[in-house]
């Protein structure tokens, strides 16, 4: 039971960092420029595609009911930990993100192949 939960949260750390990185002005504090309209575009869409990847996953683990309850509680706690990063430490976030999509990969590749 602890692996989907490791995919489900990693997830949504993932998609969440991707998200505000498709955002201008967090962009800007991140990489110190602004990045050009397609990455942007490209980490806005890879966030959302994350975040619906959480839910279905959360969903598959815990039911529907409990599972979209549970997915936004998560994307409520690690949303105040997202805007906490870029409020005192913006360029963790790229790392923040990295390092929770590939923990999201590994997880995925585990269960797949267990």
């Amino acid at each position: 039971m602890t692996l989907p939960n490791t995919l489900f949260f990693a997830l949504t750390v993932a998609g969440l960092c991707f998200l505000s990185l498709g955002v201008e002005r967090h962009a800007k504090q991140v990489f110190a420029k602004a990045p050009p309209r397609e990455h942007r575009h490209a980490r806005s869409a890879l966030g959302a595609a994350m975040l619906a990847l959480s839910l279905a996953s959360s969903v598959q683990t815990s039911g529907v009911s409990i599972g979209v309850a549970v997915f936004f509680g998560t994307v409520a706690v690690v949303s105040i930990g997202v805007a906490l990063t870029l409020a005192f430490r913006p360029r963790l976030l790229r790392h923040l993100g990295a390092v929770a999509a590939t923990v999201a990969l590994f997880a995925f590749l585990a269960g797949f192949f267990s």
